[in-house]
């Protein structure tokens, strides 16, 4: 069974979640990457919605959730655990890709008794800062000059929403896991207009 919803969280925060139930079978929760990114993750959903009840949500800030002035790592781990009880898992498996599977990580060591297994896809670990100028140089380094300037002149602009998802793929073009998630996201962008 699907259900499609937005939650309202005790913070009062608004996400947009996204479930496909099977009652009695065990849950996982799929963590999209950013932060500023959307769900892109039904592919990894689909794959296991034969055995388990699958979970995906824009987190705060992004995509059909609401914005809100509380963007802490600790908050985003508390969302993730009113998901969790939301939908009335004891545990639940967490994949997170990217960012997500940092949140994963730090959503696991804050309530390991939530959580029956992990899997961590393409993580940055819990020191982010540690890693994110090497990072960004290797990033802006694979794209062309064309592909920078076009990005650094998105970045100061009020973003249409198509302007937004362009913006976006040549942040995050280089982190994808393939190189066929642009063309998912030129589809999103003509279908929300």
């Amino acid at each position: 069974m699907g259900v499609e919803e937005t939650l309202v969280l005790s913070d009062g925060a608004a996400l947009w979640a996204q479930a496909e139930i099977r009652p009695g079978a065990a849950g996982i929760v799929c963590i999209h990457g950013g932060p500023g990114m959307w769900d892109y993750l039904a592919p990894v959903a689909d794959l296991v919605a034969d055995k388990a009840s699958t979970y995906r949500y824009d987190q705060r800030g992004c995509g059909r959730s609401g914005a809100n002035i509380d963007y802490r790592l600790a908050r985003f781990v508390a969302d993730l655990d009113e998901l969790r009880a939301h939908f009335g898992h004891r545990q639940w498996f967490v994949f997170g890709h990217s960012f997500g599977a940092t949140l994963g990580l730090a959503y696991a060591v804050a309530h390991p008794d939530r959580v029956a297994g992990l899997i961590y896809c393409g993580g940055v670990g819990l020191n982010w800062q540690q890693h994110r100028g090497d990072y960004q140089r290797r990033a802006d380094a694979r794209l062309t000059h064309e592909q920078r300037s076009r990005r650094e002149e998105l970045r100061r602009l009020d973003r249409s929403w198509s302007e937004e998802v362009e913006w976006r793929t040549l942040c995050w073009l280089l982190t994808m896991p393939t190189r066929s998630l642009p063309r998912t996201w030129r589809a999103e962008r003509r279908r929300r207009g």
